[in-house]
């Protein structure tokens, strides 16, 4: 077993559903460093099954922790727009990740995670 009990065999399973990059802002991942994200959250009905289970980097789990796939765009596209305040090294970080420039105007597409852009589903 391994990192929060997952077996290697489903980490391995969970790695591949995006190619080794993380579901959410499409950074490289590699088999010994990634975190497993409940799609939809335990705390919101979802369950520990495969097909609830994607592949994020460190920082996109941690800032999406237990909460919706929404809240998480939100979020996203918030830090992204320069609201709340963030220094320049984090935007310009976020920016890298994300490929949105944060001070575009309202009302332009919504922010689309790696997972969409590609075509994937959990």
């Amino acid at each position: 077993m391994t990192k929060q009990g997952w077996s290697q065999h489903r980490r391995s399973f969970v790695f591949a559903k995006s190619g080794g990059r993380c579901w959410y802002c499409g950074i490289d991942l590699t088999r010994d460093r990634f975190d497993i994200d409940h799609f939809v959250p335990v705390t919101g009905g979802g369950s520990g099954e495969l097909r609830n289970l994607v592949p994020s980097c460190l920082v996109c789990n941690r800032v999406k922790g237990n909460r919706t796939l929404e809240w998480f765009r939100q979020r996203t596209e918030n830090l992204l727009a320069g609201r709340p305040d963030f220094s320049d090294e984090q935007i310009e970080w976020l920016m890298e990740r994300f490929h949105v420039h944060p001070y575009e105007e309202e009302g332009q597409a919504r922010l689309e995670f790696y997972f969409e852009q590609e075509g994937l589903t959990a």
